[in-house]
């Protein structure tokens, strides 16, 4: 489903290292060589280890600019569900 792969790619365009030396920086922004030298340590196993694998591959064919546009819709769509909710609470606090 096209659906699901956008958004597969939405979550991992906006996947946070969660340990090590770059711990908390976008897995798109981890240096390529870090990368392999993950891949010749072994990749965590499961999803995380596939995203990390997918990022690589990304990296290596110079896919990077079609990653960096998704990070901004999470921010985009964040700020919609914010400002629909402050609609919300502003039209609630108003009517009652």
């Amino acid at each position: 489903n096209p659906a699901d792969n956008r958004e597969e790619l939405i979550k991992l365009a906006n996947t946070r290292m969660p340990f090590g030396k770059f711990k908390g920086s976008y897995l798109i922004h981890l240096p390529e060589p870090y990368l392999v030298w993950m891949k010749g340590q072994g990749f965590p196993a499961g999803k995380f280890g596939d995203q990390l694998k997918l990022i690589l591959e990304i990296k290596v064919n110079g896919l990077e600019d079609l990653i960096y546009p998704l990070l901004e819709v999470v921010f985009v769509y964040l700020n919609a569900l914010l400002f629909d909710d402050l609609n919300a609470l502003l039209f609630d606090v108003l009517i009652a």
